[in-house]
């Protein structure tokens, strides 16, 4: 049996095939990928695929080939599963199969994480796409009836993710999601990089996407700098005191890179999300600062996102309205 098995569904657009794609790319020997070619109208040997007879057989006999190939180190991805075909049957064809759900989730929960894709964004103009949307809502509240490890990702108008169900981290640390080892030699690595000056005056921390970047998802080549912000980040401090930017993102490419570089007046560093299933970027933030402020160097911190500096810093941060941002400054 595979080490997990992560279904991932909801409604069209939601962003299940961008987030997967995201976390695979971020260590790619530690997953399998699985999509079925067979969607709703597709047409096998001159006939309509029949969702709902899929739903009763198909996924009985997945099961089955996986217990019997799969390999123990990794993770399987399956981009929509036997969770699809029930809501979409339910919503478009009006065809009720609770009981082969429910033999479903007896038989893969034991071993699975269900990743829920909610879209709050604008761009459902069809009611049947509203509808799906709300049957999958309703679903989470009926997996987690059931016992099922269930996980939620909202996708706004910029397809950007949000999550509240990544945000602990004991709990991440104890699920093993967390690879405390890589973050601290990240970390560290940094912190070597630093010189005894720095040390002693301290170093700017920011997040990236929202703070130093508008937000341009799908589509990051086209992200806007927010020179206001970076135009700040030059004038505090000395220009020695490095910015290191924490991120959720799973990597930082070349161009991000580049642009950022071309703007700010001191040495950059990043560390980032990589070797982690759907980890929030508050987790990351929230391991990558105590670290620091454990070792009693100075730093000012920047983030886009209250509900982040909340669970940091309770209230003991100002917002640069301005800017539309928040600052926390930490002195040794």
């Amino acid at each position: 049996m595979f080490r997990k098995i992560l279904f991932c569904s909801g409604t069209d657009g939601a962003g299940k095939t961008t987030k997967i794609k995201q976390v695979i790319n971020a260590d790619p020997n530690s997953f399998v990928y699985f999509r079925s070619n067979y969607q709703m109208g597709s047409d096998f040997a001159g006939e309509k695929v029949n969702l709902d007879e899929s739903l009763k057989h198909d996924w009985r006999i997945l099961f089955d080939f996986i217990n019997q190939t799969s390999d123990l180190s990794k993770i399987l991805f399956v981009d929509r599963g036997f969770l699809s075909s029930y809501v979409y049957s339910k919503v478009i064809r009006h065809v009720t199969m609770d009981t082969y759900l429910e033999a479903y989730l007896e038989m893969f929960k034991p071993m699975s994480e269900f990743w829920i894709f909610i879209r709050r964004d604008s761009g459902m103009k069809e009611q049947w796409e509203k509808d799906v949307n709300e049957e999958f809502k309703c679903l989470v509240a009926r997996l987690r009836l059931a016992g099922c490890e269930v996980k939620i990702f909202y996708r706004d108008d910029g397809m950007k993710f949000s999550t509240s169900d990544f945000s602990d981290l004991c709990t991440e640390i104890a699920e093993c999601r967390f690879d405390c080892y890589y973050y601290d030699s990240r970390i560290n690595s940094f912190l070597n990089t630093l010189s005894i000056f720095e040390k002693k005056n301290g170093i700017i921390i920011s997040d990236l996407d929202g703070t130093i970047l508008k937000l341009g998802y799908p589509e990051m080549k086209n992200a806007e700098l927010r020179i206001e912000v970076v135009n700040y980040i030059n004038s505090l401090g000395n220009l020695n005191e490095p910015l290191l930017i924490i991120t959720g993102r799973e990597k930082i490419e070349d161009y991000i890179h580049l642009k950022l570089v071309s703007v700010i007046d001191r040495p950059i560093y990043y560390i980032w999300n990589n070797k982690n299933i759907g980890l929030s970027s508050k987790v990351l933030k929230e391991y990558c600062i105590d670290m620091i402020t454990d070792l009693k160097i100075p730093f000012t911190y920047l983030d886009d996102r209250e509900d982040v500096m909340q669970h940091l810093y309770k209230r003991e941060y100002i917002k640069l309205g301005e800017l539309n941002i928040f600052e926390v400054n930490r002195n040794a």
